[in-house]
């Protein structure tokens, strides 16, 4: 990344101010600057210079692509599918490949990553794979956004795999075989295969590295690095890796990404029993949650449930708990209903509804079982018998 950037900033200061090829590389200038993490809007020149001169189509490319910029700080992420509703059509009319991909690919990212609706984002990634390939652009970054949708959303882990196993078939080179190694990993884990997954992340973490990806790692490993220690019952080491991630976004002002981080690291604070501190980062995950990401409204407010009841205020809890269901309602991310309903189930717990505590669990382990999620569904399983017991 660093080197793109070196290449297309000298490129930019050779050709004349009023270029049309200037202008296109700007905009490209302005998507590897946020790949980078810089916090500049490098696209509000070339958004300007469209505008000015009446190109519709470059001036729409631009657009859309501050629009998902600004979706990851404290923007509006309908904006971006709005965007792209207006922008797909004249793409097309006009065979703009490189346009169409990208559109696609924001449009998928913003279902999945702020809406957890992973079926259709599956469908918009698919699209935006038909086109990189059409205007000869690579596809790593393109079957990493896939892949995660293979892990976050509906489909099961064996179908998951077998999807990943098809799209590292192709020429994707060095970073789109750690794109995908990072989501075969989270697949693995949830199967209980630990050590393999953290091969996985490891290898993927150094090509990262080696690239400049830094929010990149922050965003893939730190969640499934993370993730995968709290399913091996090691909240320590699961607290270190969303911590680490944790100051990557805050250091480069992803605020969206980071909500969601704050409310994981949360999860593996109250894991420890660090109620205290847990509180904090869940307050933080609660103000940075931007307008419309459904998955950090869930996150913040499940953990935040169960710290409230730890504390004693069992009615705000369980109603923190059953808005975060209901947030998990409108969403296909399987994994993140049964860990919510978990949630509530504990909260129940704590306040002596033992009965309705059990059907969550029950209901979290089903959704757990259909995923393929065999690490979680026995636990859910567990939570319940000891709930029945006791």
């Amino acid at each position: 990344v660093p080197a793109t950037l070196n290449l297309l900033e000298r490129a930019t200061s050779l050709l004349p101010e009023e270029s049309e090829r200037r202008r296109e590389l700007l905009i490209e200038l302005g998507v590897a600057g946020r790949l980078a993490g810089q916090t500049t809007d490098l696209l509000e020149g070339p958004v300007a210079a469209w505008e000015r001169i009446g190109d519709r189509r470059h001036s729409l490319r631009a657009q859309l692509e501050r629009a998902y910029f600004r979706a990851l700080g404290h923007g509006r992420s309908e904006d971006v599918i709005t965007m792209a509703e207006q922008a797909i059509p004249i793409f097309e009319a006009v065979g703009d490949h490189r346009a169409l991909a990208r559109a696609w690919l924001l449009t998928g990212s913003i279902h999945a990553g702020f809406e957890c609706r992973y079926a259709v984002a599956e469908v918009a990634f698919e699209h935006a794979l038909e086109h990189y390939r059409s205007a000869g652009w690579p596809i790593s970054l393109c079957a990493a956004e896939l892949a995660a949708a293979l892990f976050f959303g509906p489909r099961p882990v064996d179908e998951g795999l077998t999807r990943s196993a098809e799209l590292r078939s192709e020429d994707i080179g060095v970073l789109g075989e750690a794109n995908l190694d990072v989501w075969v990993a989270g697949l693995q884990a949830l199967r209980g295969r630990f050590d393999e997954a953290r091969q996985l992340v490891a290898r993927a973490r150094k090509v990262y590295d080696d690239l400049g990806l830094t929010v990149g790692a922050a965003q893939t490993c730190g969640h499934v690095g993370g993730m995968l220690e709290l399913l091996g019952g090691d909240a320590e080491a699961a607290e270190r890796v969303f911590r680490q991630s944790c100051e990557t976004f805050a250091r480069h002002e992803a605020w969206a990404p980071l909500a969601t981080r704050a409310a994981e690291l949360a999860e593996a604070l109250y894991a420890q029993g660090d109620i205290t501190e847990a509180e904090q980062w869940a307050d933080l995950a609660r103000r940075h949650t931007s307008e419309g990401d459904v998955s950090a409204e869930f996150s913040w407010r499940a953990v935040l449930a169960k710290i409230r009841a730890q504390q004693g205020a069992i009615e705000e809890g369980e109603a923190l708990a059953r808005e975060a269901v209901a947030f998990t309602e409108r969403t296909d991310a399987i994994n993140q209903r049964g860990y919510v309903l978990l949630s509530l189930a504990e909260v129940l717990r704590i306040a002596g509804s033992i009965e309705e505590a059990s059907t969550c669990a029950a209901s979290a382990a089903d959704l757990f079982a259909r995923k393929g999620n065999v690490v979680s569904a026995a636990r859910a399983k567990d939570f319940r018998t000891t709930l029945i017991s006791a």
